[in-house]
């Protein structure tokens, strides 16, 4: 009974964070990210990997990024509206669809972006 309990509370933030598109799956997890499996309106099917739970450090970083990258948004540590967003505005303009989370990819292409944007400075 507590393993359903346990299941049930790790699972159901996934899902509620993973909401993209028509359909959503989750394979396993991997040191903090979670495989979430996402059919858009046209039907294609792709494996993404987000971070399961973004802590208050993590967002901020994110969002300090994105300001300094140009995206305005409040740097307040909490993944809201604005900041989800910028972000799929951010994932979009990289190339990484539309996905309104932080993706693995999300982080790395942050953080080159802003050692580009440093370097040409």
């Amino acid at each position: 009974m507590k393993k359903r309990w346990l299941l049930l509370l790790v699972f159901f933030p996934c899902m509620l964070f993973c909401q993209v598109s028509q359909s959503i799956s989750f394979d396993t997890f991997d040191n903090g990210y979670v495989f979430c499996e996402s059919v858009d309106l046209e039907g294609n099917t792709k494996w993404v990997k987000t971070v399961l739970s973004p802590s208050k450090a993590q967002v901020l970083q994110i969002q300090k990024q994105l300001n300094y990258l140009g995206y305005n948004l409040s740097e307040t540590g909490i993944l809201d509206d604005e900041t989800k967003k910028q972000l799929e505005q951010f994932n979009f303009d990289v190339g990484l669809g539309k996905y309104p989370y932080i993706l693995f990819k999300t982080e790395k292409k942050l953080k080159r972006k802003c050692l580009k944007k440093q370097r040409s400075n």
